[in-house]
């Protein structure tokens, strides 16, 4: 045996894990004492207060005539009271937490809050009741826009896309998710089959691009498809989109309108987008890299 090593025997670590187990059931269990105690402060706290304000508005209530009663000051006093400990919280008082461990301080700054609260009950109920409610609905702002957002990112993960190198984890997705006729080649399988030239002598394929600014390095594009000179040749029908097939779906059909088939989607990273014009079977490609408008770091994606 090493010297620096103690030897512990079963005995004593079954009398150790004994001792564990008794503190870990008395840290978990539930303090009913010190609830008690504090339902206590706060009823009598209403109590005091709610006679405090009937007592010290009774000249007023006795001219205005409003039909206020030691009972209902008393009970609006209570109430007050049971929500002085929302109002800690939204104060982010430490005060609750020196009842807990018993402080006398913060148990006598607890009481005079409760009192406080009572003796200015409809007005202190009123404050924070608005409190609250203004803090739920930033809290529901908070959370549309955050849906917003993420909803805004699912999309464009969805219809992004793909790069010039794609790792082995996203081709392990893409296989994972399903897609139908996935090509051997996941890099970028429109690349040299759809003429390799973006127009012929007829037809053009040019691109749009604005950055999302939702969404930093992503950008929203617009193919357009179109006759070189309406006058001589006009297209028409529709147009045939192959996208990488990161996007869902990665083949979309688009009617001609006005002489233009347009195509908005997001995008991550370069690709070579493949038209087929389907009233003539002209075929045209576009690769992203090749757009001098579009930033390097996203045609190295």
């Amino acid at each position: 045996m090493k010297t620096d090593t103690i030897p512990i025997t079963k005995d004593s670590l079954k009398a150790l894990l004994e001792i564990s187990k008794k503190y870990t059931a008395q840290n978990q269990s539930f303090d009913w004492v010190n609830f008690w105690a504090i339902i206590t402060f706060i009823i009598v706290s209403g109590v005091i207060g709610g006679c405090v304000n009937y007592y010290y508005n009774l000249k007023k209530d006795s001219e205005g005539n409003d039909g206020n009663t030691l009972f209902r000051s008393v009970i609006v006093g209570i109430g007050a009271s049971i929500i002085v400990p929302i109002f800690l919280e939204i104060t982010q008082s430490r005060i609750l937490d020196g009842l807990q461990n018993h402080k006398l301080n913060d148990c006598i700054l607890f009481i005079s809050f409760c009192v406080l609260a009572a003796i200015t009950s409809t007005r202190f109920i009123s404050t924070v009741s608005d409190s609250v409610l203004n803090r739920v609905s930033k809290a529901e702002d908070t959370a549309k826009e955050a849906k917003q957002k993420a909803d805004t990112l699912v999309k464009a993960t969805e219809q992004r896309g793909g790069t010039q190198k794609i790792t082995e984890t996203t081709k392990q997705i893409i296989e994972a998710s399903g897609i139908e006729n996935k090509p051997d080649d996941l890099d970028d399988p429109c690349k040299g089959k759809f003429g390799r030239s973006r127009e012929d002598e007829n037809y053009k394929i040019s691109v749009d691009k604005i950055a999302d600014p939702s969404i930093k390095g992503w950008y929203n594009l617009t193919y357009k498809v179109f006759a070189k000179d309406p006058s001589k040749v006009k297209l028409e029908g529709q147009v045939r989109f192959h996208l990488h097939p990161t996007f869902k779906p990665d083949v979309e059909t688009v009617d001609v309108v006005n002489g233009v088939a347009k195509l908005k989607r997001v995008a991550w990273g370069a690709f070579t987008i493949g038209i087929e014009i389907l009233s003539t079977g002209t075929k045209l490609e576009l690769d992203l890299e090749d757009e001098p408008d579009l930033p390097d770091d996203f045609k190295k994606r």
